[in-house]
């Protein structure tokens, strides 16, 4: 899971951090356009369904579980295997 050691690290944080985290997170997510907040809450969601609810609160998004098969149908980036060339 490439998204277990964030979660691991934001459920050790004491709660002061994890709001300021929070915090910050929706100030500056709250400037960008829908698409890039939805992208970003997804991979919050998927560190720690807390973090994502909280971050999607933050910025007026439904959270995770609300957006039901959207956060699921976003599945995983493509990438390119180490020393791929693209055509």
């Amino acid at each position: 899971n490439d998204y277990g050691q964030a979660g691991d690290r934001y459920r050790t944080m004491p709660d002061w951090e994890r709001e300021d985290l929070i915090l910050n997170l929706t100030d500056a997510l709250s400037q960008c356009v829908r698409p890039v907040q939805e992208a970003m809450v997804t991979h919050f969601h998927r560190c720690d369904p807390d973090f994502g609810r909280r971050v999607a609160e933050g910025i007026g998004l439904p959270a995770p579980e609300e957006q039901g098969d959207q956060v699921a149908s976003q599945g995983e980036p493509q990438r390119e295997p180490a020393g791929a060339v693209s055509s």
